[in-house]
């Protein structure tokens, strides 16, 4: 390497796995164009990896999605059904006369 810069490029280039095989830039402005040209490749490739796994994603998540909305509608079913047991219930209970005696003729502590 004969300058920091240039040794920053090589870095760049060998990251970015370009491998030039030709003549690397001569100027000072080529090796800041390049490196652009570089990391914008790598940034692109990255947005067209990332994009193809979103609709992968996306196809697995939808059945699941669904299993989901199915379930918190049982859910939803279930809880309607059991507030109206507890509903019947407590109107049965409401009927019970209020002077029921305590079994087994325990005598209450008042007297």
């Amino acid at each position: 390497m004969t300058s920091f810069w240039r040794g920053i490029w090589w870095s760049i280039s060998l990251i970015t796995t370009v491998g030039f095989i030709g003549a690397t830039p001569r100027t000072g402005a080529g090796a800041v164009l390049s490196v652009m040209l570089m990391i914008l490749g790598f940034v692109l490739l990255a947005m067209v990896s990332a994009a193809l796994a979103s609709l992968f994603v996306e196809q697995e998540e939808k059945p699941r999605d669904v299993r989901s909305e199915e379930l918190a509608e049982a859910t939803l079913e279930t809880l309607a059904r059991l507030d109206a047991r507890l509903a019947a219930i407590e109107n049965q209970i409401a009927k019970v006369p209020q002077s029921v005696e305590s079994p087994s003729g325990a005598e209450d502590a008042s007297g």
